[in-house]
């Protein structure tokens, strides 16, 4: 059985996730207006330290040769605390939207809907990064035959100093920062269908965002 080097736990991958939640906390603690407190509470000591807890029980089963079927596993179960944090961003938006409070306030709007765009941008950027090819650890010991859901110009021909370009996180923040902002990706191209929904979420939820912020923007002039 391949395994992954042991380098692989202190990777880019691994300190941007880190990162990613410390966001994730100040998240809950700025939306605390949002919702009820105990929500919060709830939110915070399950979705961010349980995730954490996963992606590091995913990294260890697949670096020290731990059975790899527990690593694939661990990735179900990672996605599964995705799809939650990813109804938690919908819930927000639900709320901020119909929370007359706060739709009185403007600059409560614009900074709570900027956290939710961010919590959107890198929630998005974790499903690209997990899914993609089956994930990390499937990447680094897949074969050449293995589908590609993201098409990247590296793989597309033979760039000098590309020829083992495997992606890292941050290639996939740059394709959910231009699916949320541009509603298209940049130079890369969406081959699965489940690539192309979620696209399709994060776009739904820029656009609705963008009008809400709008609405707000014109509402002040008249």
């Amino acid at each position: 059985m391949s395994k992954i080097g042991g380098k692989n736990i202190l990777s880019v991958e691994f300190k941007i996730f880190i990162v990613i939640l410390a966001i994730a906390v100040l998240n809950n603690i700025l939306l605390a207006n949002l919702s009820d407190k105990s929500e919060n509470i709830y939110t915070f000591f399950t979705s961010v330290p349980l995730s954490f807890s996963v992606y590091l029980l995913y990294i260890i089963a697949s670096c020290f040769g731990i059975i790899f079927k527990m690593g694939k596993f661990l990735r179900w179960i990672f996605m599964g605390l995705l799809a939650f944090m990813t109804y938690h961003i919908f819930v927000n938006l639900v709320e901020l939207i119909l929370n007359k409070q706060i739709s009185q306030n403007g600059e409560a709007i614009l900074l709570d809907a900027l956290i939710i765009w961010l919590s959107s941008l890198l929630v998005f950027s974790l499903w690209y990064w997990i899914v993609d090819r089956n994930g990390p650890v499937a990447r680094e010991l897949a074969e050449n035959e293995t589908r590609y859901d993201l098409l990247f110009p590296q793989y597309q021909s033979k760039i000098p100093g590309w020829d083992n370009f495997k992606p890292k996180f941050l290639d996939y923040v740059f394709f959910s920062f231009f699916t949320s902002t541009g509603f298209s990706p940049a130079d890369t191209l969406p081959l699965t269908k489940r690539v192309k929904l979620l696209m399709m979420m994060e776009a739904t939820i820029s656009l609705i965002i963008i009008g809400m912020v709008a609405s707000r923007a014109i509402s002040l002039i008249q």
